[in-house]
């Protein structure tokens, strides 16, 4: 970070990441540039009243009928970072606090710092890698998927190899750990993986920030990218992998939890029970539900199994017991991260406490047949979390309360719209 103002970037971007993990923020230059990242700076509290559009949902009371004052942000230590696909180009994270200095209750950092703590207090550290999926497409105009689609296809990957060396090298010089890149069933769309960390606060900053660096390196290139989680009608959808294992101690270099098979069960049946009330966290859109269907490798109820990707929850097949961990299938890639990690983890936590035990196993195609056990639509998932009991206690009634009120207006204009395809197939017939 530069030190003082003659060591200024020339152009800074300040993101400060909203509800929805949508990087949102100013760009900067000079001398206020150097200053705001020496000493912060005030932002209006409605970052985290606003939906996915822009909207600033006004029932929160962190809009204009509570004033909306100004709220101190800070940098997030680590975060300042070149931006490859900008010439002499900077950003930096910020990070919103109360006028104490302590965590703003809305912010989603927050929430996974306090399931964190609690996690912590009971000799339980997560150690958390994400795996991003996404379609790049021809232009931000036409709207078509680029490629051929080929699993695991090297001719796709070399067919786009130049934005993908751009992405990866604007991941290193972000210090994202970004070790590999495929491409994925559908045409166009491919697959980014993260390596494992023991701090899964910078874990989820690493996935908010490649979805940026993976859209502006696509513009850079001609080309747009999206992780909507449901682009497209026929073809898979992007998922939002989660691998977590946990240690005895910080860091990671502790005992390994999941060595003991047993404990690894727990931490899944508790991930699992409390999976209904996820979902408006994992799903939060209405599009989000479209990538919920069976033989799409998006798991469509609340199954686990060894090395079955069918399932909600996957026990990887591991060389070691001390390597065991699971993957959490459920999310889309257009959820936040760090909502989605502090739902997994306080399910985890409570899994691990109470000693849950899960179902049995899937076998096979785990999406055939039988009941979801989630909601699979938005309103379903909304109403769950409302009832939900042990993820408004892990992660804050006041949060829950607050998150529940922007969904639900998003959900209300949803509800309000009529579609290219009501339209299409209810006005000549009716």
């Amino acid at each position: 970070m530069p030190e003082d103002s003659a060591a200024a970037p020339k152009s800074l971007d300040i993101i400060l990441p909203d509800l929805n993990g949508i990087p949102r923020g100013q760009r900067m230059r000079g001398a206020a540039a150097a200053a705001a990242l020496r000493d912060g700076l005030p932002w209006p509290s409605s970052l985290f009243a606003m939906r996915f559009d822009g909207h600033i949902v006004e029932e929160t009371g962190l809009g204009l009928r509570g004033g909306d004052p100004d709220f101190p942000c800070r940098m997030i230590a680590d975060t300042f970072a070149e931006t490859p696909w900008r010439t002499d180009g900077t950003q930096a994270v910020f990070e919103m606090q109360n006028a104490d200095g302590g965590d703003f209750f809305a912010d989603p950092r927050a929430v996974l710092r306090r399931v964190l703590r609690g996690l912590s207090a009971d000799g339980i550290f997560p150690v958390v890698a994400f795996e991003m999926e996404f379609f790049i497409l021809n232009g931000e105009e036409k709207n078509e998927q680029a490629g051929a689609g080929h699993l695991h296809s090297l001719d796709e990957v070399s067919r786009h190899g130049r934005l993908l060396d751009l992405i990866h090298a604007s991941a290193l010089r972000q210090n994202l750990p970004v070790f590999a890149a495929m491409s994925e069933d559908a045409p166009g769309q491919f697959e980014v993986k993260l390596s494992h960390t023991a701090d899964p606060m910078a874990a989820c900053m690493h996935a908010v920030l490649l979805r940026r660096i993976v859209r502006e390196c696509a513009r850079s290139c001609g080309m747009d990218a999206t992780f909507m989680a449901k682009p497209f009608a026929g073809v898979t959808g992007n998922g939002m992998h989660l691998h977590i294992s946990a240690s005895s101690s910080a860091g990671g270099g502790g005992r390994r939890l999941f060595a003991e098979r047993a404990v690894l069960e727990s931490a899944v049946a508790g991930v699992l029970k409390t999976a209904r009330e996820g979902m408006a966290f994992f799903a939060p859109f209405a599009n989000s539900y479209r990538r919920l269907i069976p033989g799409y490798y998006a798991p469509v109820n609340l199954s686990w199994g060894d090395d079955n990707r069918s399932t909600a929850a996957r026990i990887p097949r591991t060389e070691k017991d001390s390597g065991r961990r699971f993957e959490f299938r459920l999310p889309g890639a257009d959820a936040n991260p760090h909502l989605v990690l502090a739902a997994v983890l306080a399910g985890m936590h409570w899994g691990m406490t109470e000693g849950l035990r899960p179902p049995p196993a899937a076998k096979g195609d785990a999406s055939a047949g039988g009941k979801s056990g989630v909601p699979l639509d938005w309103r379903g998932a909304l109403d769950a979390l409302r009832r939900g009991k042990i993820l408004r206690a892990g992660m804050g009634s006041d949060f829950i309360r607050h998150y529940l009120t922007v969904k639900e207006s998003e959900w209300r204009d949803c509800q309000a719209h009529v579609s290219d395809y009501d339209r299409a197939r209810y006005r000549a017939a009716v």
